[in-house]
């Protein structure tokens, strides 16, 4: 019988070790998601530091972030290029097809976003799944 006790006694020693060890890894992991949390909150502000100074200083930036704000602005002005690029594929491409639209469909509304203007785009909170 003395065996097993002593099995008794190391099963629920193990068990109680299994438990507080879970407990340890369940209090690491929420505090590794809490520290993705606050490192996206971080970036966040970063970004929104960068959004004003480009608007504030963009066009002379000190020396320190000049070649940023030439990448923006060069980005920028690509994506205006492009966004004129598009418009103008577009405008041949329907005129092309205005012939073979039945005019049922000529009626329905198309959403263009080529004058979508990257300086005022929106910014996307990420929010929870539910």
């Amino acid at each position: 019988m003395a065996f097993f006790e002593e099995f008794k006694a190391r099963a629920a020693e193990l068990a109680q070790a299994g438990v507080a060890k879970s407990k340890v890894l369940a209090e690491i992991a929420k505090l590794k998601a809490a520290n993705l949390s606050e490192k996206e909150t971080i970036h966040k502000a970063y970004l929104e530091m960068g959004r004003i100074y480009y608007a504030e200083k963009g066009a002379t930036p000190d020396a320190a972030y000049a070649s940023s704000c030439a990448r923006v602005s060069d980005a920028m002005a690509a994506i205006k290029a492009n966004n004129a690029k598009i418009k103008a594929l577009k405008e041949s491409d329907d005129a092309a097809a205005a012939d073979d639209v039945p005019a049922s469909a000529a009626d329905t509304i198309v959403l263009d976003c080529s004058d979508f203007d990257v300086e005022d785009a929106p910014v996307q909170e990420d929010t929870p799944a539910e």
